[in-house]
């Protein structure tokens, strides 16, 4: 307990909060993964993903507040979208650590997707240095709820309490400190530079799409999935 009042004290002590923004690249990794190992022709599209997740960096710009991670760079030519699914990236996410708001477009521009930031946190002693920053972890889980049924993944975050934003890669925060290394089931995310600055940058909220759930947009593609099997079941008869 004494752990934790002392970063809370820490962080809402710091006079320079309001000021923090800045952007912080990141590189991603995929890990091998059983489930894909299988099938031949999973195995060859999950390989390439994983070579795949070499050539692409993020940008997580920031404010105190709000954030926008997006791609910022790739010189992938096939299979990028299936790479972009295997570490949940869907289009830019906006984050807002205030009202704990997660959003971002479906690939049509159909909908617009909302979420809640993670809170349920486990903060632990645990330290280790990334570059120059001194980062403390913190777990939680993810789940993900499925056709088939609910799976359940750990999450590992690693935060600096020295860059007291509590913000991070692919729309997760509420944490006392940035969010430098993201690791969840197979694919790690991992700063690789960070800029700050004093000046507020504006971070644009999306707005365009029908405004819709996560888990009911879940549902939707759920029931396209089962569809379109049912469709390709009939066309064989």
């Amino acid at each position: 307990m004494k752990f934790i009042l002392l970063f809370w004290f820490l962080c809402l002590s710091n006079r320079s909060y309001s000021q923090y923004s800045g952007g912080a690249e990141y590189s991603v990794l995929i890990g091998k993964d059983s489930l894909f190992q299988s099938q031949e022709v999973l195995k060859n599209i999950y390989d390439e993903a994983m070579d795949n997740s070499k050539k692409l960096t993020f940008l997580l710009e920031f404010n105190e507040n709000e954030s926008l991670f997006s791609l910022k760079e790739s010189i992938i030519t096939d299979n990028l979208d299936f790479t972009l699914s295997m570490i949940d990236f869907a289009n830019p996410i906006y984050t807002n650590s205030t009202t704990s708001e997660k959003m971002y477009t479906s690939d049509d521009n159909e909908y617009l997707i909302t979420d809640s930031i993670v809170t349920d946190w486990k903060l632990t002693s645990e330290t280790k240095m990334i570059d120059k920053y001194l980062c403390y972890k913190a777990t939680t889980v993810h789940k993900v709820i499925s056709h088939v049924r609910t799976f359940e993944f750990p999450v590992i975050a690693w935060y600096c309490p020295q860059i007291p934003v509590r913000l991070g890669p692919i729309g997760y925060g509420k944490l006392p400190g940035l969010i430098l290394e993201l690791q969840r089931r197979n694919f790690v995310y991992g700063v690789k530079n960070i800029n700050l600055n004093n000046e507020k940058i504006e971070i644009k909220k999306p707005s365009k799409g029908h405004k819709i759930s996560s888990q009911a947009y879940n549902a939707k593609l759920i029931e396209a999935y089962k569809r379109s099997k049912e469709d390709f079941e009939r066309s064989k008869n």
